[in-house]
This record gives structure tokens, C-alpha cells and sequence, in this order.
């Protein structure tokens, strides 16, 4: 783990840090070789595809006072039938997470190796 992106998601209290390092485990376990920066001015540790920049954005973990978002991007957003996902947005969608066991659904993997496959397919 990069010291300063783990410094960055310590910052937000032991509850959300520790569902924030989790979800990043979780994330690096489905794709080792994402491309993982941190944006702080939109507090956010972005997950990308390829060196792309927007075009290549996969998820992203968003921490927040008492939860964190888990991001989806647009190419990345599928038909959830568990019903995680949140949000009406075209560009981003979120699973919000309130604690670690919520990280450590089956389910939340699924949607997320779904989700990288139909993302690698569309931005390819």
C-alpha cells in the first residue's frame, strides 16, 4: 500500500478508515494491476484500467464522515440485482459502504469482477 494514499484514508476516523482499507483491498484483490491514484481535492482514491485518465476509470473509493462510497464509472456501471448500487447518475454510481462486513460481501466481489469485465470490454 502507498504510505500516502493509507495516510490519506486514516484521515477519516477508525470506522471509515478501516471500511476505506478494506474496500481497497478488495479492489487491489480483483484487479492487482489498477492503476491507483489519489485525488484529494475531490477526496477520492481513483482506480483506473490503463493511464487514460477519465476514459479509463474504473471505480473509485470515496470516504466520508460516516461511510465511504465505492464509486462505479459509467463504463463500469451494470445491472446490479443484489441492489448495491445507488444513484441516478450517467457518470458515477456508488455502493455505499458502513462497515467492513458490507466490503466483505460475496455479492459486492461479484458486482465488482462483473463490473471490471464489462468496463475492459467497453474501453477497449
Amino acid at each position: 500500500m502507498s504510505d500516502e494514499i493509507d495516510r490519506f484514508l486514516g484521515d477519516y476516523g477508525d470506522d471509515v478508515s478501516a471500511i476505506s482499507r478494506s474496500a481497497r483491498r478488495l479492489v487491489l484483490d480483483v484487479f492487482p494491476d489498477a492503476h491507483e491514484t489519489l485525488d484529494r481535492g475531490n477526496r477520492i482514491v481513483a482506480y483506473a484500467t490503463g493511464p487514460r485518465g477519465r476514459k479509463d476509470l474504473w471505480v473509485g473509493i470515496a470516504p466520508h464522515s460516516s461511510h465511504v462510497n465505492l464509486q462505479l464509472s459509467n463504463e463500469a456501471f451494470i445491472g446490479d440485482l443484489a441492489g448495491f448500487v445507488e444513484g441516478t447518475g450517467k457518470r458515477v454510481r456508488h455502493v455505499k459502504l458502513r462497515s467492513v462486513e458490507d466490503v466483505e460481501r460475496s455479492q459486492l466481489r461479484s458486482l465488482l469482477e462483473a463490473s471490471l469485465s464489462r468496463h475492459r470490454s467497453d474501453t477497449s
